[in-house]
């Protein structure tokens, strides 16, 4: 059988990568709390940030985040400005 990476999508107003993920999952309304579904993407302007609420499995109000940062790779217009194709030098 296949695997298949599933994204479930929400925006928040938070302080920080962690804290949205934290956020997030609170929001599920039909979230399990034995669910072992705590690794989510925060997205920032320019950055996504990885974030694993329970990296040791020991249940997210035990455990130390973890967060794994990297540039975003397209902005609300496709391409981040730096990212942007330059024009060729004549």
């Amino acid at each position: 059988m296949p695997q298949y990476e599933v994204t479930w999508t929400i925006d928040v107003d938070a302080d920080d990568p962690i804290d949205a993920a934290r956020r997030a999952l609170a929001a599920h309304p039909r979230r399990n709390t034995e669910s072992w579904a705590t690794v989510v993407t925060a997205t920032d302007d320019r950055h996504e940030h990885l974030v694993d609420l329970d990296p040791e499995g020991v249940g997210i109000d035990h455990a130390t985040p973890a967060c794994t940062t990297r540039p975003r790779s397209r902005g609300a217009t496709g391409l981040l400005a730096d990212h942007a194709p330059q024009a060729p030098a004549t």
